[in-house]
């Protein structure tokens, strides 16, 4: 197993369902906090503004898509889905930086400590889960040649493979939560000067 869509697709339905309905709740937020944003501000569209939101269709694709080792198509455009999914940790690392400029009397760069440990989180969990597919890979050849294999070792890979993917979409929806709970903060001068 090299990812959690797959592994749901083997459960059933419903923890699929689940992983696609939370992505789809998440943009659909996404988008009515900025048509929120649009009705009471004078919203102006930023960098981390669409990076997160590339980042959150990239969670509705790997959502959508399963890592389906038997429909390549469906494997590139989940693939695809992931890649999109790292502009997230882009997007908060922006948002955090650029609090920084914008309002220096309030933020200092003593902020950054937070981004940066959830950065390492979410790419240790990353490259991890990218290794052990690349893993995964190359056991699956030594498999179709030799026509032997060792159920534990798939059962290690297959460990392996959710646990690091695991981390790296918990770390990932933790920064999007941030970045969402860091928005007025980034964006409304109202909100920074009343603190």
């Amino acid at each position: 197993i090299e990812s959690i869509s797959e592994f749901s697709a083997i459960q059933g339905g419903v923890a699929s369902t689940m992983m696609f309905g939370c992505a789809v709740t998440t943009l659909t937020t996404l988008s009515c906090a900025f048509m929120s944003e649009i009705h009471q501000h004078s919203f102006e569209l930023s960098v981390d503004d669409v990076m997160v939101i590339i980042g959150a269709f990239g969670l509705v694709t790997v959502g959508t898509y399963e890592l389906d080792p038997n429909h390549s198509e469906m494997k590139t455009v989940h693939n695809i889905g992931a890649a999109l999914s790292l502009a997230i940790i882009l997007a908060f690392n922006y948002q955090q930086i650029d609090m920084i400029y914008e309002y220096p009397d309030n933020y200092t760069s003593k902020r950054l400590w937070y981004p940066i440990l959830l950065d390492i989180i979410s790419l240790i969990g990353f490259s991890a889960w990218q290794y052990f597919g690349y893993k995964s890979k190359k056991y699956n050849e030594k498999v179709e040649r030799e026509h032997e294999y060792s159920p534990e070792y798939v059962s290690q890979l297959s460990v392996a493979n959710l646990t690091a993917e695991g981390i790296y979409f918990v770390g990932a929806g933790v920064q999007l939560a941030s970045w969402m709970i860091f928005y007025p903060y980034a964006n409304c001068p109202e909100w920074v000067n009343s603190l």
